[in-house]
């Protein structure tokens, strides 16, 4: 299992860190995951690729995004803590962050910073999804440039 590190830091002083699911792609994975971000396209559809036109409740409805749903389905532990949201109360910044999978709206208050750390070490799992092609070796090794790796 790959363990990312993050550049923010526990209140220790240590880095928070990420632990991922391999970054292979089943076939039952990535229908999950595209059928996610077909609500979502259906929604732009609807409104004729003008974001302005796009009805907010419906896209809200139409549940996760694909960045959402690879977050979901990838992490399977974390050291985050409510601080590491933008909108908790001091007095819950120690509490633990629940897992996407136990409480999917942490994604909504997650620091973007963070967030987008997270989706770029997932980026070899959304090449694979959209189907551009990664090589084995990249899938494979966790050093690997196209795996980002700061630990």
């Amino acid at each position: 299992m790959p363990r990312i590190t993050l550049s923010a830091l526990q209140a220790d002083g240590t880095p928070h860190w990420v632990d991922l699911r391999e970054l292979r792609v089943a076939r039952g994975d990535r229908k999950r995951v595209l059928t996610y971000g077909n609500t979502i396209a259906a929604t732009m559809r609807a409104a004729e690729g003008d974001p302005t036109k796009v009805d907010d409740q419906a896209l809200e409805d139409s549940g996760f995004d694909f960045l959402d749903a690879l977050i979901f389905y990838w992490v399977l532990g974390w050291s985050l803590t409510r601080a590491e949201t933008v909108d908790a109360p001091p007095d819950r910044h120690g509490e633990p962050l629940p897992l996407p999978k136990d409480d999917p709206s942490v994604l909504e208050s997650l620091d973007l910073e963070i967030g987008a750390e997270i989706e770029e070490a997932l980026d070899p799992v959304a090449q694979r999804m959209s189907g551009r092609r990664v090589s084995a070796s990249d899938m494979a090794d966790a050093q690997s440039p196209s795996v980002p790796s700061r630990g």
